[in-house]
């Protein structure tokens, strides 16, 4: 499927509004990927900077995230996370790459797989703005799923939608 035909949409919301199960609503769409937790648990925890290579991009994605690792290590494992008990990093918590944490799960039954394949594309964007990367990452999750369009929703994104938007992947965008 050709990324320029994806439809893409953000939902902007306060968090403990019912967005978890709208998103749950949208992934019953059989063209429709939800892409869920993404810009508010991964993508801030990546440096704004004008351009960053495909590498540096993947790097900051497959990271943990050091707010959850502190969460893992103290024994409370926020409901958003929904990494397999039987995963690759099920026994590391405090090391699981952040995209694993909330958003590849609830694309795939296998996101280590996902991860992997991931893993094996990502590297190779080019260099371009974060808005690029978001938007060409998210194209290809939509390719590699099959799906038409892609919706991406994150709790209490509200409280960062300014600073969201300003790179955001449809920033530019004409649909």
């Amino acid at each position: 499927m050709d990324p320029a035909t994806h439809d893409h949409a953000i939902i902007i919301n306060t968090g403990r509004c019912g967005s978890t199960m709208l998103s749950e609503l949208i992934a019953e769409q059989s063209d429709t990927l939800s892409v869920q937790e993404f810009l508010m648990w991964v993508a801030p925890g990546i440096a704004t900077e004008k351009v960053l290579t495909g590498s540096a991009y993947w790097s900051a994605l497959s990271a943990p995230n050091a707010q959850l690792a502190t969460l893992f290590r103290i024994g409370l494992v926020p409901p958003e996370v929904r990494y397999p008990a039987h995963g690759r990093w099920a026994g590391n918590l405090t090391e699981l790459p952040q995209i694993l944490a909330t958003t590849l799960p609830k694309i795939s039954a296998d996101p280590d797989r996902l991860f992997d394949m991931l893993a094996g594309l990502v590297p190779a964007f080019p260099e371009q703005s974060l808005a690029r990367h978001h938007r060409m990452f998210l194209d290809l999750l939509t390719s590699l799923a099959g799906r038409r369009r892609w919706v991406e929703r994150s709790g209490g994104s509200s409280n960062i939608a300014p600073d969201l938007l300003g790179t955001s992947p449809t920033r530019g965008s004409s649909t």
